[in-house]
């Protein structure tokens, strides 16, 4: 029968610390750690939004009550100037 699989315990780290050395190699196991680093930093930025997307849920919006500008409007334009070439 199969037996499950656990956690590797003690001398099991140190075997697959040695493998790992083996395959990547002393020089490339800085970089590699430092993209994990990276990687996790993003996963992490990745679900920080999602969070505070839920706390926001339960608590008012405060942008809705800024003014809104008329339909037809853009609050964002600015008045355009014709531009002349050579100016």
């Amino acid at each position: 029968m199969i037996s499950q699989l656990e956690m590797p315990r003690g001398e099991e780290w140190i075997v697959i610390l040695v493998v790992v050395i083996l395959l990547f190699g002393p020089t490339k196991l800085p970089g590699l750690v430092r993209q994990l680093g990276k990687a996790k930093k993003v996963w992490d930025q990745e679900l920080s939004p999602s969070r505070d997307r839920h706390k926001t849920l339960d608590t008012p919006d405060q942008t809705t009550s800024q003014t809104t500008p008329a339909p037809g409007q853009n609050a964002d334009a600015q008045p355009s100037t014709p531009t002349q070439p050579g100016q």
